[in-house]
């Protein structure tokens, strides 16, 4: 887990929290890296907590290969999860690691995927004022061409690597809130895992080729520290690295670039529960009203069959 001033990330695989390696940061931009190891056909989906000094409501973007692919609405002290990336009004398609395939041909290179970007997963923190609701289900890209299993072209370097792919979508309610970031839209911090297969982990060097069990990575507001690391590359970057942060308190944070407004579709565990509860009603008025007609079918037939043997009788 990566934590920043109470605020912190978790990807979990199968039930599992992906161990972090050779953890890093940019103190001047409150910036943390790290690299998890990856296994094709495998889902994952993501923790987060707001605990701390932070009082403010939170968003956490997600951006997955490049690409924004969800984010979720995070008050203080709650712990809240996303298990899937938006691609509808109405639904969430849960997130896979599996093989890059490459090819030689030409037209895979104008795709709107990003090669530099595979391979990374990057969480963007904002502190924001929640407004009220908008609409239901406001949705603005697909992200089935974005993050999918077609294959990019061979020049990417990609050979042997992994990406995310979806899955099959679910429903899932969501909610149109209006949205003011109260730093103009400047993260507190951007948290980005690089997940690799094990092998290429341990060809770089960042794994050791017999498992060690890693320390906990926490990158506090004025330092990072960590224990040693899992190979002799790992406890040059993770042993005992404090960092200031330069970055100014909250309050004066707040004075200086004001609040930008927004609107935006936000995941929220609250109102999740209430869209939720609202589509299973409406399913199940839809299911009561077909059953009526198809009871009430059944009934004029049985009445026709009684009428006519009366008759014969």
């Amino acid at each position: 887990m990566v934590s920043f001033r109470g605020l912190s990330t978790r990807i979990l695989c199968e039930g599992q929290t992906l161990e972090e390696y050779s953890v890093s940061s940019e103190s001047d931009n409150a910036i943390a890296s790290c690299f998890v190891i990856s296994e094709a056909g495998k889902a994952f989906s993501f923790e987060f907590k707001h605990e701390g000094e932070i009082e403010e409501d939170t968003i956490f973007l997600v951006h997955i290969d490049g690409h924004l692919a969800n984010n979720r609405l995070v008050r203080k002290d709650r712990t809240e999860t996303l298990k899937g990336a938006k691609i509808s009004p109405s639904h969430n398609a849960p997130l896979f690691f599996s093989t890059v395939q490459v090819t030689d041909d030409e037209s895979a290179a104008q795709s709107s995927r990003i090669p530099g970007e595979i391979g990374s997963i990057e969480i963007r923190i904002y502190r924001v004022k929640i407004g009220p609701i908008i609409e239901t289900g406001k949705f603005t890209a697909d992200l089935r061409d974005k993050l999918s299993d077609k294959p990019i072209h061979e020049t990417s370097k990609k050979v042997g690597s992994h990406q995310v792919t979806l899955g099959v979508g679910i429903p899932h309610a969501m909610r149109t809130f209006s949205t003011e970031y109260i730093d103009s839209k400047q993260p507190l911090v951007t948290i980005k895992y690089l997940y690799r297969p094990r092998e290429i982990l341990q060809a770089e060097g960042i794994l050791p080729s017999s498992p060690i069990r890693p320390s906990k990575r926490t990158l506090d507001a004025a330092e990072i520290s960590s224990d040693e690391g899992p190979s002799e590359r790992s406890k040059k970057q993770c042993s005992a690295i404090k960092v200031e942060v330069k970055s100014e308190p909250l309050d004066n944070q707040e004075k200086k670039v004001g609040i930008a407004a927004e609107v935006i579709t936000i995941h929220d565990s609250d109102s999740e529960s209430q869209a939720d509860s609202d589509v299973e009603f409406e399913t199940m008025k839809e299911t009561m009203e077909l059953l009526q007609k198809r009871m009430a079918a059944i009934e004029k037939r049985r009445k026709s069959r009684k009428g006519k043997g009366q008759e014969k009788a």
